[in-house]
């Protein structure tokens, strides 16, 4: 034992030293005291049983220096995640640092915007001039078209007479068969009414069905409650019914009993009234008998109350094991048994005494039966103590079972919400699959979609970075399930250990009724069952305190748990964050294909007018020699306004080109810290947008000015020709 406990000792100091937190100090300087007091008990142990469980002490104490470990790595994780808070908000400073900076390039194009619309109000004063002139060719080209026009409508309207006239017969012959069709609308009534009717009856035996199952379930359930009931009422009858009779065989042996030594008195009073030689052959024939008769009696009596005891000890068992399995409604009952069981060994155990008494005088007997009581009523005052106190450990049992049961609750919510996560990921990687197939198609339409890939870029890092967020709060939940595992684990243990302890009180028990048969050693094992029942307390206190350690430990990992559900929390922010950003970039491509679409529609109205002037080329050839003085003013003002378009593309490129660089900055701050800047991100949308739509203006009239110079430089071509 000396051995076992200072390797024990050796053992608890070296994972003592093994901390690194102050938590894990104080955990193993606890671990230390609760060792020391059990090394203690241990030397002070004299009973065999006590050095059985000195193993189990051991894992205990092992048990008590791991859960310290953990809770020093738990700090460790804490410090770490402090840390990475600091590093985030100096992050945050230089995004938002940044941003100022972006704001300012933003108001110094602003105004480079401004200086841009004025230029565009010049230009459009000069292509008002220019549509004017057009207006006025165009009306003399739609004289001479009307012109045209008049002769073909002749013959259109000749057409348009014979088709009238092929539309009233179509109608004739519809109205007809309309005729036809309306006949059966009876008919249709008919149908739709019984259509209906089959519904409503088919909806009704469904219900019916419903109704049916729910009632024969009802029934079951009914019969299999009045069965169970019914059992159990059986078997307490069953159990009473033994009980009584063995009440009955003992009162029965208990009388046998005091008739004997009234027997024997009387006879021995007769027999000394007879002479002497009489009296001597009638001690020995009447000693004879009456050995004859005790010995039977004796014989009788420990066969019937040993046969009794161990079905009474058979039931008392199965009936625990009953309580145990079923509720803890029967607590009371299992109760009841037990204080039966008690009375009747204290019964059996008193009436020992009267028979082996009444051989003796009356006097004797009644100062040693009281002596005797006066024991089994302390016996059976320990006994009802310990039972309160099983009754007190049994609840404490209870209570740590609901906090399992709650851990358990909160560890299935958190499943739910990383479920929940991953769902949204999923949705997430899907989203940008698409994105990036539409980008494959729209590069080959515009360059602009260029800036939009490396949104798509940014947004895949941050959706990385994310996914790292989310592994390293899935380990933290590893290891959280992990401690919860221990726990239980632990817990198990103590309940075997109480169930043990349960079994040392049978035990304890039986020695008691050991104890009253034999008188002589009964005061020694009294005074080693109260050494035993005082280890026993001291055994449960500690147990009690191992317990409280345990409830705080569960208390810590609630609290990590806690920290998870936050860091949880935030990459769910992170996440609806992601997908607004990604909602704008799909406004924004959906902008750009609508551009895209006006662009077209202008490039199809252009082709079309070519086209038109193509065919109006030869009308205008003969009116080229009025307007060739015209053109001549037109040339130098054409070339006027060739110098302010370059002087407006280059302009338009250099916006472009600080757009592009503030679009990357801006991305690159969402990137960092997109939290901060969602109000400013939207009034930066805004911008951009009529920024967007001003340049595309702007590039419409310059294209409507390029393809009037491309129209005029033709015409000059023409007219060298």
């Amino acid at each position: 034992m000396d051995r076992r406990s200072w390797l024990w000792k050796r053992r608890s100091s070296e994972k003592s030293h093994s901390g690194e937190a102050e938590s894990s100090g104080s955990g193993s300087s606890q671990s230390e005291r609760f060792s020391g007091d059990q090394a203690l008990l241990y030397h002070n142990a004299q009973s065999p049983e006590i050095t059985s469980k000195a193993g189990e002490e051991e894992e205990v104490t092992d048990s008590m220096a791991a859960l310290a470990e953990k809770l020093s790595e738990a700090l460790l994780n804490i410090q770490e995640k402090e840390d990475l808070v600091k590093q985030h908000a100096k992050v945050a400073e230089d995004a938002v640092s940044g941003w100022e900076k972006a704001e300012n390039e933003v108001a110094a194009l602003r105004k480079q915007i401004e200086i841009l619309t004025q230029k565009n109000s010049v230009l459009d004063e000069a292509l008002k001039e220019c549509l004017r002139q057009l207006r006025q060719a165009r009306e003399e080209q739609q004289r001479k078209i009307l012109d045209a026009v008049s002769q073909k409508s002749m013959e259109w309207e000749s057409t348009k007479h014979k088709l009238e006239s092929q539309v009233a017969e179509l109608q004739s012959q519809h109205l007809h068969n309309t005729s036809e069709a309306s006949a059966d609308p009876d008919i249709r009534s008919k149908l739709e009414a019984s259509e209906k009717e089959n519904s409503i009856l088919i909806l009704q035996i469904n219900s019916l069905r419903e109704e049916l199952k729910f009632i024969t379930h009802e029934r079951d359930l009914s019969s299999q409650a009045a069965e169970t009931a019914s059992k159990q009422r059986l078997d307490g009858i069953k159990k009473v019914a033994k009980l009584e009779a063995e009440c009955r065989r003992l009162k029965a042996a208990a009388h046998r009993a005091t008739q004997a030594t009234d027997n024997r008195s009387r006879s021995s009073t007769y027999v000394e009234s007879l002479t002497d030689s009489q009296s001597d052959s009638g001690e020995r024939l009447s000693a004879t008998e009456n050995d004859s008769k005790m010995d039977s009696g004796i014989d009788c009596m420990p066969s019937n109350l040993e046969s009794w005891a161990f079905a009474s000890k058979a039931e008392s068992d199965k009936y625990k094991k009953e309580k145990a399995s079923v509720s803890n409604n029967f607590m009371s009952s299992s109760l009841e048994v037990n204080l039966m069981d008690d009375f009747l060994e204290m019964e059996r155990q008193a009436a020992l005494p009267q028979m082996q008494s009444g051989i003796r005088t009356d006097s004797m007997s009644e100062g040693r039966k009281i002596s005797f009581n006066a024991e089994l009523e302390a016996m059976i005052s320990r006994t009802t103590d310990l039972e309160e106190k099983l009754e007190m450990v049994e609840v404490e049992k209870m209570k740590l079972e609901m906090s399992l049961n709650e851990c358990e609750n909160q560890l299935k919510t958190s499943k739910i919400h990383l479920e929940q996560t991953e769902s949204k990921l999923e949705a997430l990687n899907t989203k940008l699959v698409l994105e990036t197939e539409a980008r494959k198609s729209v590069e080959a339409a515009n360059a602009r979609l260029e800036t939009s890939k490396e949104h798509i870029d940014e947004m895949e890092v941050h959706m990385a970075e994310l996914q790292t967020l989310l592994a390293i709060t899935s380990e933290g939940k590893h290891n959280a399930e992990v401690e919860l595992e221990n726990t239980r684990i632990k817990l198990r243990k103590s309940m075997e250990y109480l169930e043990k302890m349960e079994v040392e009180l049978v035990e304890l028990q039986s020695q008691l009724a050991i104890t009253n048969e034999a008188k002589l050693m009964a005061e020694l094992e009294i005074e080693a069952s109260k050494r035993k029942l005082n280890k026993s307390m001291d055994r449960l206190e500690d147990m009690q305190r191992y317990l409280a350690e345990v409830q705080n430990q569960l208390a810590t990992s609630n609290e990590a748990k806690g920290m998870v559900e936050l860091e949880l929390e935030a990459t769910n922010i992170k996440l609806q964050q992601a997908s607004e950003d990604l909602d704008g970039l799909e406004a924004y491509i959906e902008h750009q294909r609508n551009q895209l679409q006006s662009v077209r529609e202008e490039k199809n109205k252009a082709e079309v007018e070519i086209e038109t002037a193509t065919k109006s080329k030869d009308i205008a050839e003969s009116q080229l020699e009025a307007t060739k003085l015209e053109m001549q003013t037109l040339l130098s003002k054409i070339i006027v306004l060739e110098d302010e378009v370059q002087r407006h593309r280059a302009l338009a490129d250099e916006a472009v080109d600080k757009c592009m660089n503030l679009g990357s900055e801006i991305s690159r701050f969402k990137h960092l810290k997109p939290e901060n800047f969602g109000e400013l991100k939207i009034k930066q949308d805004k911008e951009l947008a009529m920024a967007a739509k001003k340049f595309t203006d702007c590039q419409k009239t310059i294209a409507s000015l390029s393809q009037q110079l491309k129209s005029l430089a033709t015409i000059e071509e023409f007219l060298l020709d």
